[in-house]
Order: C-alpha cells, then structure tokens, then sequence
C-alpha cells in the first residue's frame, strides 16, 4: 500500500446509502419524493445527440439563476451538486494551518471536506434546544479561524439563524470565510444572497436536489463576491456539471407555480405529521425544513430498524451531538406519510417485525 498523506488518516468516508431505495418509502434522505416539475422530464425527453457528444456550456443557466437572485453572472459558480461547491471552497480557503469552526450537530461531510485539506476542525455545540450557537461561534474565533460554516436552516436540526445573527458573525470573522449554506432556505422563504454586496467574506452554497428534485443529477451553485468566485473557479473541475443537469435545472427555475405548490405541499404535511405524532404520545420536534424530529430515546434503533424492515426508510441520528434517540423524518407525500404513521402504530402496539 502506498500511504495517503497524514491528514487523510483523520477522514471516514460517508456512507452511501444501500441499493433498491426506489423500491420503498424515502423518508431518510430529504428528497422531494414527490419528483421533479413534469417540464423536466419533456426537457430531457428532447435532447437530441449533440446534447450528448458536446461538452457542456453553462452560460444559459447562469444567467437565469443571476436573473432568479438578482445578482451578477460573476457571482455565480455552478458545481456537482452542494457538495462539490462544499469541496470548492474548502479546497481554495483552507490548509493545515488553518482553524473551521463547525456548530454541531451537521452535515458530516463539512468535516470531512475540512480534513481532508489538513484543517484543524473546532466544532460548536448548538444551544440545548437546537437554536443556533450564535454567542459561542463568535467566542470561537481566534487568529488561526479561517473558515465559519454555517447552514440555514441547519441539517439535521431545522433550525434558523437570524439575518442579525449572521451579520454578527460576517463582522466578527471578518478574515475569515462565512460559508453559508442554503440547501434548504426556499422553506423559510428568505435567502441571504443580498448581503454578498456588504460582505466580501460571505460564500453561499445552494443546491437543486432538495425543492427542486433534482438530487439524481448532482448540480449546486456557488453565489458570491466576483474576486472570490474568480479563486474558487481555479479549484473547480471543468465540465463537473453535465448538459442534462444543465437543461434541467433552467427548465425547473421556470415552473414558479410547481415549486411554490410543493413548499406548500410540504409545510402543510408538516404540520400533518407534526400533529398526528403529538396526538400519538410522541416527543416530536417542528423544524424550517421539510423534516421534523422524532424523539424515540432507547427505543429508537429498534424502531429504525423495524420501520427499514417494512421498506419506510428513515434516518437514525445515532451519534450525532444532542441528537441520539432521535429520528429525522422527511416530509413526503400525504400518501407516504400515512405509509409511516400507520407502519410506526403497528411497530408500538405490537412491539415486534
């Protein structure tokens, strides 16, 4: 074997997920189970050999999404989907002199994406309710401090930061990168893209796979100030993002009327399954995301497995910080969340496969 370099000894890969979950109730994972716009799909029906034998060109989508968010083509860096843009700006803002402060509990794969360029990683834990730790970020920033991160809402807590509470921390860490991620800012109905005129340290990642379904095709995007944007690029593949993804994505920002339905969709089975969990005894948890917390305490692998016997997918936070005993539930249909509650009742009475 040849050896890696040292730092990668600190790195465990994610876990991909196992085969055959189209077969059964995704609930684990935060899709739109409900799919992507149908003009999508008639887009990608049309694609024609040329589509397919020429390298991609991104100019037609970046000007739509500069148009979608109000800001300038030179703002915008497309990527294979967020966790690329995640690599993106690791790979262009950190080494191993480095300090990123990480509230936890997160998404793993910013620690990973850290490490793997020899960073020193200073994480924080979110308050005891899940708000944001905005007090203790700031505490944590020292010289060595090079890269904040931030998601909002936060994955797997749900919770938000107030624009007051990032303009605090962009002030604070003000040599240092505030990366903010928007996954899944279209439920909260505010992103934070204006404050890149203000504030040169903040980058912004966003993603279509989450309202826009389009998690099969990896695409994201990166929105900042045009000298960041200019060394990001330096890091990033050429071509990583494919022309199919590429039609998809300008066809999904068209169909307003579809996404709007759907946060709609989501917000109201939310509140469904938020209630009807209550009213079954349950600790359950509301989120700005669309997925909401289930407190299940020592019970809780045995029902994470009982419910993957029966083919409903969900995601155990065994072992992340305040979150054991707890299960994140994905807002699906009406018809797939009436598959778990009814799945989830007859695993409590009965108590047994």
């Amino acid at each position: 074997m040849i050896e890696p370099r040292e730092c990668l000894h600190r790195v465990t890969p994610y876990p991909m997920p196992e085969p055959g979950r189209k077969t059964k109730t995704r609930l684990d994972m935060n899709e739109n189970t409900r799919g992507c716009s149908p003009r999508v799909l008639d887009a990608i029906k049309n694609i024609n050999q040329d589509d397919i034998a020429a390298y991609p060109e991104y100019q037609g989508l970046i000007e739509k999404l500069a148009h979608f968010h109000n800001v300038r083509p030179e703002n915008l860096l497309l990527t294979n989907g967020a966790d690329d843009a995640f690599r993106c700006i690791m790979a262009t803002y950190l080494d191993s002199r480095h300090q990123v402060i990480l509230p936890i509990p997160i998404y793993p794969m910013f620690e990973i994406f850290a490490r793997q360029n020899g960073a020193q990683v200073t994480e924080v834990l979110y308050n005891q309710d899940l708000s944001f730790p905005t007090e203790k970020v700031i505490n944590a920033i020292n010289e060595k401090t090079k890269m904040v991160v931030i998601v909002n809402p936060g994955n797997p807590t749900g919770t938000t930061i107030t624009r007051k509470e990032l303009i605090r921390i962009l002030t604070a860490a003000k040599t240092a990168v505030v990366l903010l991620d928007e996954t899944y800012y279209q439920f909260t109905e505010e992103s934070f893209i204006p404050l890149i005129k203000d504030f040169a340290n903040l980058i912004i990642t966003q993603s279509f796979s989450k309202v826009f379904g389009l998690a099969g095709l990896r695409i994201g995007f990166i929105v900042s100030n045009s000298d960041n944007i200019i060394h990001l690029n330096k890091v990033n593949l050429p071509f990583s993002v494919n022309t199919i993804a590429l039609i998809a994505a300008k066809t999904a920002l068209d169909d307003d009327a579809y996404i709007d339905e759907y946060v709609y969709e989501v917000k109201n089975e939310r509140r469904f399954l938020y209630e009807k969990l209550q009213k079954m005894g349950f600790d359950v948890r509301m989120t700005d995301a669309n997925f909401i917390l289930l407190y299940l305490g020592d019970q809780c692998n045995r029902i994470h497995q009982e419910l993957k016997y029966r083919n409903v997918l969900v995601k155990n936070l065994k072992g992340y910080p305040q979150l054991d005993g707890f299960l994140r539930i994905t807002i699906g249909t009406h018809s797939e969340n009436l598959v778990f509650l009814e799945v989830l009742e007859d695993i409590i009475r009965t108590g047994t496969k």
